[in-house]
């Protein structure tokens, strides 16, 4: 099967919405999309009607990327030259950046860039600043909620939350965050590690392409946009005293955790009368409540 797709739909908003959440499934199963957008606004059919076939083959031939399409028609459609128009251009394709791998995010923020007719670490200062507004389709697809809606992240999610959300601060993190915290998640946060140092760019966003997060990716957005809303007004230093904050309570937790399996383990070890195996137990319940 190809997967190289080439869609053309009404020219009306209810045909550019088609073509739109065409391109976001078809691009979930990493399949090549372009558009033909130069029907003289005419719907296809009627576009067939009015021309031969070939003309149709050729603008079949000359189709555009689809995000090279939508995001030419966003610059035309809002005033890019304010503050207010790139962000309403960027409520729009972040959704699109955020689930791209380095490689295709460089290529596209070079064309918005190109759009916006300024420096591209602009844009990605920007990009890397900024928050969808409340009640964007994409948060919704998501289902990230807030507490009228009932999602709750416990303390080790959170962690994991403001670590996909900050990348620019995990070497921070790193030096006070344990993998054993995350329990379930410690080969995501391995991931996370291992694609960190290997990065040239410590401002680029995670890959979720990859490896075990690639299997997990939907679970790792909505924990990072959840993150997102949740310190969104918190500065960089506030942000990783949350951080360490929240290691303590996971430490204290687990230290809890610890030392009732081990209380249970000695009542039988005396019950059994096993001295040796008892002595060993007892040192290690010091060791953890002197820590």
């Amino acid at each position: 099967m190809t997967t190289n797709v080439v869609t053309c739909f009404d020219s009306d908003k209810a045909g550019f919405e088609a073509t739109r959440r065409s391109y976001e499934i078809m691009n979930s199963e990493q399949m090549i999309v372009k558009t033909i957008s130069d029907l003289d606004k005419k719907d296809p059919a009627d576009f067939i009607l009015a021309h031969d076939g070939d003309l149709f083959s050729e603008l079949v031939i000359k189709a555009k990327d689809f995000l090279i399409f939508y995001m030419g028609r966003l610059t035309a459609e809002h005033p890019i030259g304010t503050l207010d128009g790139r962000r309403k251009v960027m409520s729009e394709l972040l959704p699109f950046y955020k689930t791209m791998s380095p490689s295709s995010k460089d290529f596209y923020i070079r064309e918005l860039s190109r759009n916006f007719d300024i420096d591209e670490r602009i844009v990605y200062d920007e990009i890397e600043n900024f928050k969808l507004p409340k009640g964007h389709p994409a948060r919704e697809s998501l289902s990230v909620t807030d507490n009228n809606t009932g999602f709750r992240a416990d303390f080790s999610e959170m962690l994991m939350g403001i670590v996909l959300a900050y990348p620019r601060l995990f070497e921070n993190f790193s030096e006070f965050i344990n993998e054993d915290l995350f329990e379930e998640a410690k080969n995501v946060y391995k991931a996370l590690r291992d694609q960190y140092t290997s990065s040239r760019n410590r401002e680029a966003s995670w890959n979720f392409e990859e490896g075990v997060l690639a299997d997990l990716k939907p679970k790792l957005e909505v924990l990072t946009l959840y993150a997102e809303d949740s310190y969104e007004r918190f500065s960089d230093d506030a942000v990783v005293c949350e951080v360490k904050k929240i290691v303590d309570r996971l430490e204290k937790r687990h230290k809890n955790a610890s030392l009732r399996e081990l209380q249970k383990e000695i009542e039988l070890a005396e019950k059994l009368e096993e001295k040796g195996k008892l002595m060993e137990l007892l040192s290690r319940q010091q060791k953890l409540l002197s820590k």
